[in-house]
């Protein structure tokens, strides 16, 4: 597992998932979750994370890296 923490930006609710924006000392982080998961903006935040489940795109054009 890896780990980073940062401050919720955004909240974004989807229906059967929500995007929650984090920004990180390494940047913003997109991560998708539960739709039962709520965050508040500017709340603190430890991720964990599988490797093997991250996804990168390219800032500038969101094509897949």
């Amino acid at each position: 597992m890896n780990f980073f923490a940062g401050e919720v930006v955004m909240d974004e609710y989807l229906g059967s998932c929500r995007n929650i924006h984090v920004h990180t000392a390494c940047g913003r982080l997109a991560l998708r979750v539960g739709d039962d998961q709520r965050f508040g903006l500017g709340e603190r935040v430890a991720l964990n994370f599988d490797a093997e489940q991250v996804r990168f795109f390219a800032a500038d054009t969101g094509e897949k890296l």
